[in-house]
């Protein structure tokens, strides 16, 4: 009997101890599975921007960050697609968010078109490296003064003595320069066309004012002081130039954004009278609501240029025909025919006479002289062959 109601009491409770697992099993929390998240990173460039015309020191802002240990770099190349990068800033390591990455000197490259290259080398748990590009393109880089490209005066002739206003009363500019032409906010740079200045020349200037700080600066002027014996020509200088006295012209900017900066070309001619091997100095100065006084100067000189007259004599151009013989007086008795023009002109000789025949010509001529040629031999064999024939025929 108690053994009966044991074997009953083992098979209820074998019965429900898989039911207890299974309400168990749903109460208990889950296993959590393990994923592997790539961890977040940014990398961008925010000055300058793709396409732009750029001189001078330019300011390369960008945003790099990254939750893995790693380090940025930048570099530059004539396209995108370069196999060869030339580094500005060596790796270093650290996070930055629109700050100012590094500064680009663009003067000791040639002008055109070239690719920017902002990358983030990150290294994982294992010591994978991961490389993180961002690209500027189209960058057009423009030092040197261009062509210039006259532009018609806003007003007709405007005299100085119509009601001039304070502002407009000529002040010198500014001659001392700040660090040679920089500041924490604004960065000026200068070039010339021609140095030496050859006679009938005229002078151009390429200027470009750069932001490099982190604001933005407000109300630029930039005022340049020509030297002497030289004049300004405004309607082949940037647009805006106008004249604050003798010898001094001055542009306004409104502002310019971190990164940002303006380019200003100045025409110029000299005087013939102007003294040569002396140096010839322009001084330009910039000054704005963040800047008193920035200043930068660059100088040029005027020569006979010696080299370009023994160019001009060694191309083979004809001189001037006829040449006239150094005749200071008729001699006596002479009469007429001495004094005649005709008797007083000296032709060239012994001038080869050159003959130019076009290759079609030739060509042509060369292939008829061909089929004769061919037309002959055709001939002589067809008669050796009657005669051979002729002579085999009668032996037979």
């Amino acid at each position: 009997m108690h053994l009966c109601h044991a074997t009953r009491a083992n098979r209820l409770l074998g019965a429900l101890f898989p039911l207890a697992l299974l309400i168990l099993s749903a109460f208990s929390p889950l296993p959590v599975v393990a994923q592997t998240v790539a961890p977040p990173v940014t990398v961008e460039v925010l000055s300058p921007a793709p396409a732009s015309v750029i001189g001078g020191l330019v300011a390369i802002y960008g945003t790099v960050q990254a939750a893995l240990p790693g380090e940025y770099s930048l570099a530059f190349a004539p396209s995108q697609d370069a196999s060869h990068w030339i580094s500005i800033l060596e790796p270093s390591g650290g996070a930055a968010q629109a700050e100012r990455l590094a500064l680009w000197d663009t003067t000791r490259i040639p002008d055109g078109e070239y690719a920017l290259r902002l990358r983030l080398t990150t290294v994982d748990a294992q010591g994978a490296k991961t490389y993180h590009d961002a690209f500027v393109s189209g960058l057009i880089v423009s030092n040197a003064p261009r062509t210039p490209t006259p532009y018609p005066t806003a007003a007709p002739t405007h005299t100085p003595t119509v009601t001039p206003t304070p502002s407009a009363t000529p002040t010198v500019p500014p001659t001392p320069a700040l660090a040679g032409g920089e500041s924490p906010y604004l960065y000026l740079t200068l070039s010339t066309s021609h140095d030496p200045l050859c006679p009938g020349w005229q002078q151009r200037f390429s200027i470009w004012v750069t932001n490099v700080g982190a604001i933005t600066v407000t109300n630029i002027t930039v005022a340049a002081s020509l030297p002497g014996d030289t004049r300004a020509i405004l309607s082949q200088s940037t647009e805006g130039a106008a004249a604050q006295g003798v010898g001094y012209i001055s542009w306004e900017v409104s502002d310019l954004r971190p990164g940002e900066g303006a380019k200003l070309e100045l025409q110029m001619e000299v005087d013939d009278w102007a003294r040569e091997g002396v140096p010839l100095p322009l001084q330009v100065s910039v000054s704005s609501d963040q800047v008193s006084d920035l200043a930068r100067s660059i100088s040029f000189v005027q020569d006979e240029c010696p080299w370009l007259e023994a160019t001009l004599s060694a191309l083979p151009l004809p001189t001037d025909a006829p040449t006239r013989t150094p005749t200071l007086t008729p001699t006596p008795g002479a009469g007429d025919r001495a004094s005649s023009p005709q008797q007083t002109l000296v032709w060239p000789t012994g001038t080869p006479l050159q003959v130019s025949i076009p290759e079609e010509a030739v060509d042509r001529s060369l292939d008829v002289l061909t089929g004769i040629i061919i037309a002959i031999l055709a001939a002589l064999a067809i008669g050796m062959g009657i005669m051979l024939y002729r002579r085999l025929g009668r032996r037979w």
